[in-house]
C-alpha cells in the first residue's frame, strides 16, 4: 500500500505523515487496507461520498486541510474515474469519481499556491478503448500545467 510505505519511511525519517485519499472504492479494496489506512490516521473519502452533489462540502473540507499544509503532493490515480470516462485502466472504476469533481479538486489544489509535485497513475493503454483513456489522462494533465 503506496499510504504505508509513505507512512514508515515518514517515521524512519522523523517526519510527519499527512496522507489524504479522496474517491477510494470501499468494493475496490481490501477491509485490511482500510483497517491500516484507519490506524495510521489516514483521512479518506469513498467514492459514493465524492459525487457532484458533494462538491461544494468536499471543496471546503479541502481548503480547510490545504490550509494546514506546507507543500502538496498529487497523484491522480485514473482508475478512480468511472470506467466509462477511463477505460485505460487495469482495475476499472464501477462507480468512480466524477471528472468534472477531480478537475474542480485540482482546481482547488492549484489556487493553494502549495503544489510542489503531481503525477497521474494507473494508465495501461492495453486496456484503453479508442485513445480515451489517454486524451482524459491528457486533460488532467493540461489542467494541472495551465
Amino acid at each position: 500500500m503506496p499510504f504505508d510505505q509513505i507512512a514508515c519511511e515518514s517515521a524512519r525519517r522523523g517526519l510527519p505523515f499527512d496522507y489524504v485519499c479522496l474517491g477510494v472504492s470501499r468494493l475496490a479494496n481490501t477491509p485490511a487496507l482500510f483497517a491500516r489506512a484507519d490506524e495510521l490516521g489516514v483521512s479518506y473519502v469513498e467514492d459514493v461520498d465524492l459525487q457532484e452533489r458533494h462538491l461544494d462540502a468536499r471543496l471546503a473540507a479541502l481548503r480547510e486541510r490545504m490550509a494546514l499544509a506546507g507543500h502538496v503532493y498529487l497523484t491522480i490515480d485514473l482508475d478512480a474515474l468511472p470506467a466509462a470516462v477511463m477505460p485505460g485502466v487495469s482495475a476499472p472504476a464501477a462507480f468512480g469519481v466524477p471528472l468534472a469533481v477531480v478537475e474542480a479538486l485540482v482546481g482547488e489544489v492549484l489556487r493553494s499556491g502549495k503544489l510542489r509535485v503531481a503525477d497521474l497513475a494507473e494508465y495501461n493503454p492495453n486496456y484503453d478503448r479508442d485513445h480515451q483513456g489517454a486524451r482524459v489522462a491528457a486533460r488532467l494533465a493540461y489542467r494541472l500545467l495551465a
